[in-house]
């Protein structure tokens, strides 16, 4: 019984050490990036965006140029980030999300409860 026990110990360490559970991995424009391209039909519908500040991985908060609505704060859909309070990979979320806000030009948005609308940054 003593050899049985000691062979699924010995076998549960070598399992652990050939197939490591730790996983790493690095997100970059090459295995992450793509753009986004959206054009309006109507120019109406088109709302200008002077500046954003990105909140955490899955929030930002776009300022308007317009006073009715000075700002949206928008929380990206299907997106899981983690929030900002000391979490592993936080900071790389909003940084990402800062990022790929900056590159882009124009983007099509639902918002809830109203049609779907276009933000155009400046």
């Amino acid at each position: 019984m003593k050899k049985i026990i000691n062979a699924l110990i010995v076998a549960v360490i070598l399992i652990s050490v050939i197939f490591p559970t730790a996983i790493s991995a690095k997100v970059t424009d090459e295995t992450l990036g793509y753009n986004i391209l959206a054009e309006s039909q109507n120019k109406s519908e088109l709302i200008t965006v002077k500046d954003f500040s990105v909140i955490d991985g899955d929030t930002a908060d776009f300022i308007l140029d317009r006073a009715e609505e000075p700002s949206i704060k928008a929380r990206f859909l299907l997106i899981d980030a983690p929030e900002m309070q000391n979490k592993p990979y936080a900071n790389d979320a909003k940084n990402r999300v800062r990022a790929l806000i900056k590159r882009l030009t124009s983007s099509k948005s639902t918002m809830k409860g109203q049609p779907k609308i276009s933000i155009k940054g400046t």
